[in-house]
């Protein structure tokens, strides 16, 4: 068999392309898949954060499914920490809003976003992971 010069090029490229093609997790070792969730997340972590004062002490929270406006709520808190963090189902839009005194002044802090799930292949695995969902309704 006798190939032109410009096949051998070819067959070579070809056969180097082939060889740098290679798995992110090309081993599959078990620290590969303890970082695998192959479980599609039914909730995800939700950090709320909120301004804790003189003033405002206890801040009231309320989270909605969707935009606020909208009036879905799904549930109704007294929060006594600058930081609160809740495990809320995913592939949903929240809002969120967190009522304050200023001044004599009612203030309304809104915030909001979706808890989404993606997934990537790992080996012969899916595997699942979502993104965390951070609120701000400090007050400014």
């Amino acid at each position: 068999m006798h190939l032109a010069i410009n096949q051998k090029i070819f067959l070579l490229v070809f056969v180097f392309i082939l060889w740098g093609c290679k798995s992110k997790y090309e081993d599959c070792t078990e620290d590969d898949y303890n970082a695998c969730n192959t479980n599609r997340p039914a909730t995800a972590e939700v950090r709320i954060r909120v301004t804790i004062n003189n003033e405002n002490p206890e801040v009231t929270v309320l989270a909605f499914e969707g935009d606020f406006e909208d009036g879905n709520l799904v549930w109704e808190k007294v929060v006594r920490q600058s930081r609160y963090t809740v495990m809320m189902p995913t592939e949903k839009k929240y809002s969120f809003t967190a009522t304050y005194k200023k001044d004599l002044k009612t203030i309304v802090a809104v915030d909001g976003g979706e808890l989404k799930v993606s997934s990537y292949t790992m080996c012969e695995y899916t595997c699942y992971e979502t993104n965390l969902l951070e609120i701000d309704l400090v007050l400014k």
